[in-house]
């Protein structure tokens, strides 16, 4: 792995390697000891005297027992913030490229009109702040802050590029141990990945949100907790839900339902021994939100099926007889 010097936070930062860094004219490394020479000539002494001025390595927080379910779902909850974290410093970058484009577009910085989206980030704070300096000199000051702008779109590239590294040495220890994925929208379900093929269509891809306090759990396990949630695709043993809503029929009287939807649709008296209750996830603004909803057995087919928040059974087709 390659490191490079950082002067802003005088120490060794993790990177893409030369010609391929941002920073190319700062001294790079790929072993410790290279490391601790540059971080030693850097600081003014010898290797040997660093003692506690070293800084702790970027990758101290990254060692997890991946042999263990602790382990796993401790190693997949670092690795989603890290994701998280790259993804919302991508968002900045892009936030501040776009505001750069306007410049291009409208001629303040020439030569990249129609090429800006493709221009590297490093080339775009370049143009800003060689911009800054013309208008520093020819006005006094900066109204439009080009030399702001591309300090903050330089500061998001380097945390993609740190994050995303981070990201990536965690998803290297990662061993194959089961994962689970929500999709992020009303009752969505739980997948093992996301490339399911229920999934991604019409050529959009799905939203998912990572569940990594799952992680290491297999089918069964899953299933005793979560049941119905789970894609029947990804986990072929997990109980199915078709829930279209469901009334409770008037006391006394026979409930009517159309033709192929089972009776016990909307009935309220089941069996409450076969209840059963598995945790569940509802998106909400922000996040997800941890539920738990109850099942019980239809009283006329037999099949275990949700109940609504009225307490009946939710409306379901009359089970195929094999």
């Amino acid at each position: 792995m390659w490191m490079h010097w950082s002067e802003k936070k005088q120490s060794m930062m993790p990177c893409a390697g030369p010609g391929r860094c941002q920073f190319g004219d700062a001294p790079h490394a790929s072993t410790q000891a290279e490391c601790d020479a540059i971080v030693a000539k850097m600081m003014g002494k010898e290797v040997g005297d660093l003692g506690g001025t070293r800084r702790p390595r970027k990758d101290a927080g990254l060692k997890f027992d991946t042999t263990t379910l602790e382990g796993q779902q401790a190693h997949d909850v670092a690795a989603m913030k890290e994701y998280v974290a790259a993804n919302k410093a991508l968002d900045r970058e892009e936030y501040y490229r776009g505001h750069a484009g306007w410049f291009y577009e409208r001629g303040l910085i020439p030569g990249g009109q129609r090429n800006w989206r493709k221009m590297p980030t490093k080339k775009m704070v370049s143009d800003l702040r060689a911009l800054h300096e013309q208008v520093i000199a020819k006005r006094g000051y900066d109204r439009n802050g080009y030399g702001d702008m591309a300090d903050k779109m330089e500061a998001a590239r380097a945390a993609v590029d740190e994050h995303y590294e981070r990201y990536r040495k965690l998803d290297s220890q990662y061993a194959g141990w089961p994962r689970f994925f929500l999709t992020n929208n009303t009752n969505g379900h739980i997948h093992s990945s996301m490339e399911c093929s229920t999934c991604n269509r019409n050529g959009k891809r799905t939203q998912f949100e990572w569940l990594p306090e799952l992680s290491g759990l297999n089918e069964q396990q899953a299933i005793q907790k979560h049941g119905p949630r789970l894609c029947t695709t990804c986990f072929p043993d997990a109980p199915l839900d078709w829930t279209n809503g469901g009334e409770a029929a008037p006391k006394g009287r026979k409930r009517q339902v159309p033709e192929g939807v089972c009776p016990g649709s909307g009935s309220s008296e089941y069996d409450e021994s076969t209840m059963n209750e598995y945790e569940g996830y509802r998106s909400v603004p922000g996040g997800t939100m941890k539920v738990t909803d109850r099942y019980v057995d239809c009283p006329e087919c037999g099949k275990q099926f949700k109940l609504t928040a009225k307490g009946v059974i939710r409306k379901h087709k009359i089970p195929k007889k094999k």
